[in-house]
């Protein structure tokens, strides 16, 4: 995604979240937009700004949608950023919250996998091999049925090459 991209999205996503507060300002609509535009300071590597509109979607998303997949994104998006930061305890500890409530919403999901993934990283980062290994593991058996022939298959088996 160019620069261009990524301020027309911006834009649409300030915009979107301008119409959802007025209408509603602790609306889950807020919430999405507010995880949109974390997602593209993200992109942009302005963590401490995508942390600040995670952090804002989390708020309202444990209010109005406690135990949802939704939630579990947003500890997901915070756990992210997080990991880039270099804390991969507090990582960690996001990526174990999303994974509680994909075990129960989502089992054998993808998203489940996707929890998977995110936790083997950090026990990779932070030299728990064993561990690392049992967690992508978990997430290959679940990709091979689920999306056999997809990217994230092929992430998961080099991932601790």
């Amino acid at each position: 995604m160019d620069e261009g991209d990524l301020f027309a999205a911006m834009e649409s996503f300030q915009e979107a979240l301008r119409v959802a507060k007025e209408n509603d300002p602790n609306s889950l609509v807020v919430a999405k937009s507010y995880n949109c535009i974390g997602l593209v300071l993200n992109h942009r590597g302005d963590l401490d700004g995508a942390m600040e509109q995670y952090q804002r979607a989390l708020a309202i998303r444990e209010v109005k949608a406690p135990n949802s997949l939704d939630l579990a994104g947003s500890y997901d998006n915070i756990g992210l950023v997080l990991k880039d930061k270099g804390d991969l305890d507090r990582a960690l500890e996001q990526y174990q919250l999303a994974l509680a409530i994909r075990e129960v919403k989502a089992p054998n999901s993808l998203y489940l996998a996707g929890s998977y993934n995110n936790i083997g990283g950090v026990l990779k980062d932070k030299g728990y091999l064993d561990g690392a290994l049992e967690q992508l593991q978990r997430a290959q058996k679940i990709q091979e049925v689920k999306a056999p022939n997809s990217l994230n298959l092929a992430n998961t088996t080099t991932i601790l090459d």
